[in-house]
């Protein structure tokens, strides 16, 4: 029973982020700086291939220091490009007893993602792996965007290898991710169908332009163009469902928490007061490339893991950190970013009552 068996771990996450939360459950981590693309909308842009990585080593002494937590993200730069990206998954996977395991690319380099995700799932077969490949658009607009010719090409390729992959393990989980723009949001419908009608993935996510992008002539759509663009993302994540026969729990859990992300976006473009104060710090962090760790990956870090020993909780609870939680708090800081939101809604107990409102109303 897929259905049931998901429905469980939403209910668990949600039950362990409210009665614990000041304690990391989800974190992202920037694994690399170096990229192979140049895309014109990363707000990560001015920090691309710099050294200082942290070193395995190092990387170790920062795991053994954090704890069980439930979600690991890997960014970057392009994740796929550290040559020991394995044996980094293993310490958090060994070390921090994750359950799951998410990693974002481009989807350039097809070899060594298929052969790293097919290690993965062999000598853990209990981790939930997830993969999201980044598809901005049809060809000519997705190449475009991410300033390398073929991209598109090699990332569709790299998604067809995984689906073959996908048949033997089905403790992996592939997405593809698009970023909403100025430039893309006429095509939407269209794109949405052609990802539907051409890769058996999980399902199709979506997330809104953010942070200090390059290229200035795109930008964020018009609220109203959001707004409707987020009715068409909640259809098109109903038919995923009744592909996958996914029974009424399971279709909740997904339509409800989708429903609820996009008011609470809808709500800080509005410019209106949030719903929840943000967790930020607090069950969910990041640390970059070079050690810095911040409450959220638009904020200010708040210390260097390299300064404390590489004791993460150390830095969390440096009086940088503590005054920053404080500011988030009383400036009602918010974002558009769905990691951020969906671990801030879980962690407040009231937001049940919101989940059953904008499943049934919204």
């Amino acid at each position: 029973m897929p259905g049931l068996k998901n429905f469980t771990r939403y209910s668990t996450q949600f039950l362990k982020n409210t009665l614990v939360r000041n304690r990391p459950e989800f974190l992202i981590f920037f694994v690399t700086s170096n990229c192979n693309c140049l895309c014109n909308i990363c707000f990560y842009w001015q920090e691309l291939n710099k050294s200082g990585s942290l070193s395995l080593d190092e990387i170790r002494k920062i795991s053994r220091s954090i704890g069980r937590f439930r979600i690991l993200l890997l960014s970057g730069g392009e994740p796929f490009l550290r040559e020991d990206l394995f044996e980094v998954c293993r310490q958090f996977i060994e070390n921090n007893k994750i359950s799951a395991l998410t990693i974002p690319t481009n989807g350039i380099l097809t070899e060594k993602i298929v052969d790293f995700c097919g290690r993965v799932l062999r000598e853990y077969p209990e981790l939930i792996l997830s993969v999201s490949i980044s598809l901005d658009g049809f060809r000519e607009l997705h190449d475009s965007t991410r300033g390398v010719a073929g991209v598109f090409d090699k990332a569709a390729e790299t998604l067809r290898k995984l689906l073959k992959l996908k048949n033997h393990y089905k403790n992996l989980e592939l997405i593809v991710n698009t970023v909403i723009t100025n430039r893309n949001i006429g095509q939407l419908g269209p794109f949405m169908d052609f990802v539907f009608d051409d890769f058996d993935i999980d399902y199709h996510d979506f997330e809104l332009l953010r942070g200090d992008y390059k290229d200035k002539n795109i930008y964020l759509p018009p609220l109203e163009a959001i707004k409707r663009a987020h009715k068409l993302i909640v259809r098109n994540r109903r038919r995923y469902l009744k592909k996958e026969k996914a029974n009424f729990l399971e279709h909740f859990a997904a339509i409800s928490l989708l429903k609820l992300s996009q008011k609470i976006k809808e709500r800080f473009l509005a410019g209106k007061r949030p719903l929840f104060a943000c967790s930020a710090g607090r069950n969910i962090a990041v640390i970059d490339a070079n050690g810095d760790v911040k409450l959220c990956e638009l904020l200010p870090a708040v210390g260097n893991l390299k300064d404390t020993n590489y004791d993460f909780s150390a830095v969390l609870n440096l009086k940088k950190a503590k005054e920053l939680k404080r500011t988030i708090k009383d400036t009602n800081c918010s974002c558009t970013h769905v990691c951020f939101i969906k671990l801030t809604a879980s962690s407040y107990f009231r937001s049940i009552f919101y989940l059953i409102y904008n499943y049934i109303i919204y």
